[in-house]
Formats: C-alpha cells, structure tokens, sequence
C-alpha cells in the first residue's frame, strides 16, 4: 500500500486572469475552480487516475476541511484517512496571468495534542514494505519531534519513507533516513546551503546521499529530472511543450514514479512515466489524466549516465 500523509492541506483556489494585473482597480476572473489539495492529496490523486490505490492520511478541519474531504471520498482508489484539527484548512490562491502564475498560500490552522494522538492511530495500519509519502508544509505546531517520531514508526515497520518537504535539512535527513527525496533545483539550494549547479550536480548530490538518503529523484523541470543512488545515475529528458500551468508538476512526477515503481520495480520505466506525469500536468489547468500521460511516456527517454556527467 501506498501511504500519502498531507499535514497542510488546502483548497486550491484558481483563477485565470487575461491582460494585465492592475492594482487599483477590480480584476475580473476569466474562469475559477477550485481543487481539495496539499503535496500528499495531489499525489493520490494522480494515483488514482493511474489506477493505484492508496491511502490519504489528512489533517482536516473547518468547512474548508469538509470540502476537501468530499472532494477525496468520491474518488475510487483513495481510502481517506481523516486526522481532525481545530480551526480551518487554508485556501491557496494560483493566479495565472498569461504567462506568469502568482501564488498565494494560506497558513493553516494548528495542531494539538489530539491532533498527534489520531494522526499515529491512522500510521499503526502500516506494514512492511510500505511506501509512505510524508510531503509539503506542516499544520501550525507541528514539530521536528512530530516528523522525527513518524519516521522511525515507519522504520520499525520496515516500511519505506518518502520526503518531499521544502523547510528541511541535511541534519533532518540524517536522522530521517528516507527512502527517496524529490528537490527541484531550488530546494536542493535550500538543502545544501548553497546554490545548486548542473557542473557540480553530482558531487552535490553525493553530499546528500551521505546524509543517510537511499535515493534522490531531482527534478530539472523542462529540462527533466535525475535518479540518483549511491550506485547508479539516470537521466530523464523529454522534448518541450508549451507549459501553461506551473502548480503541481513535481507532485505528478512524483506519483508516477512510485506508482509505476511500486507496481513492477523498474526504475527506467518508472521514471519515463514520471516524465509523463510531469508534463501531463503542465500542459494542463484541468485534472492529470492518465490517457494524456500515457502520450507521452513514449517522448521520455532515459539513459544510465556515469556520475561525472550530468
């Protein structure tokens, strides 16, 4: 099973805006929709359009929370899990503007002791061999302590931890230990205290590694991704597309990746489709759509690289 833990989720809130931004006058939406979200729904929610079951462990409350909930119960292959909070869940608001897209996040409501209590009563169902997703911002006092203890449950499950959090470092890591991270250029910046550059790539990535990481799927944007263990290197490109939509690339990346990976254990294979998971969703402002990814997973191509080269 596959687990995805979203400790801040929100209601997506777009709206696409033509011409040009004014400030002192009232701008009129072209279109508006709004989407239950957070880092670990939108990777069930692509699951689900794959087909592959997983279970949404959520940090739900307000009527925001009983939207969001709703809109997750009516999908067929995510097993809502949900952990009650006092207050509201945020509304993240993504303007796109031509070809700008500004982004707006809210902050959440805060955690309390019960809030913890449920959220590892949900955690104890985890098995072994387990794939558990613990993915974006976190709910008001939720702390290191929080993070740190729900990595060592899945340990001692013997399950396997994935991490796609921005407001983390190398020392977190070490203690963490995850199975896989997924930083964009930007994050493994942040990471590494320093700027991340495709000369210097590898050796950067090795000093992550290092870190008790088992593997990082670094994600390059337009320009693909790489896998990185301590062993092997591969490298995902794909031709370009007019990308309309900058929200929500690296989740579907990365819900394709461990959906194909936890299917068949192909690492190739996993990362052409996690290419198409990608670009699926920039090409987009609707849902990710399976049939769109499966065009182009034939585009993606993937090569073993040595480490010296990018």
């Amino acid at each position: 099973m596959i687990y995805t833990i979203t400790l801040n989720p929100s209601i997506d809130y777009f709206i696409t805006i033509s011409g040009e931004l004014m400030d002192t006058e009232v701008n009129r939406a072209d279109s508006e929709k709004y989407k239950g979200a957070g880092k670990g729904l939108n990777v069930s929610l692509v699951l689900n359009e794959m087909h592959i079951p997983s279970t949404a462990i959520a940090v739900l409350g307000g009527f925001t929370g009983q939207f969001i909930a709703d809109s997750i119960r009516s999908k067929s292959y995510i097993h809502l899990q949900e952990v009650p909070v006092l207050g509201t869940n945020r509304i993240n608001v993504k303007i796109h503007n031509d070809d700008k897209t500004i982004c707006i996040n809210g902050n959440g409501p805060c955690a309390d002791d019960h809030t913890k209590d449920v959220l590892f009563e949900k955690l104890a169902a985890i098995q072994k061999n387990d794939i558990v997703l613990l993915s974006g911002s976190s709910a008001k006092n939720i702390t290191e302590e929080w993070i740190e203890a729900i990595a060592r449950l899945v340990h001692d499950k013997e399950a396997k931890l994935i991490i796609d959090m921005e407001s983390i470092s190398l020392d977190h890591l070490a203690v963490y230990r995850p199975y896989l991270i997924k930083p964009n250029l930007y994050e493994l910046s942040l990471l590494l205290g320093q700027e991340a550059a495709m000369t210097t790539i590898h050796e950067q990535l090795d000093q992550v590694l290092a870190h008790g990481v088992e593997s990082i799927l670094l994600s390059l944007g337009k320009d693909g991704a790489i896998f990185a263990t301590k062993k092997h290197r591969y490298r995902l490109t794909h031709p370009a597309i007019h990308a309309v939509n900058k929200v929500g690339s690296g989740d579907a990346m990365l819900a394709a990746f461990i959906g194909k990976l936890s299917q068949d254990g192909d690492v190739v294979q996993a990362l052409r489709w996690a290419g198409a998971g990608g670009m699926a969703a920039a090409s987009t402002f609707e849902e990710v759509q399976a049939k769109t990814m499966r065009t182009y997973v034939e585009q993606c191509q993937v090569t073993r690289i040595d480490a010296r080269k990018a």
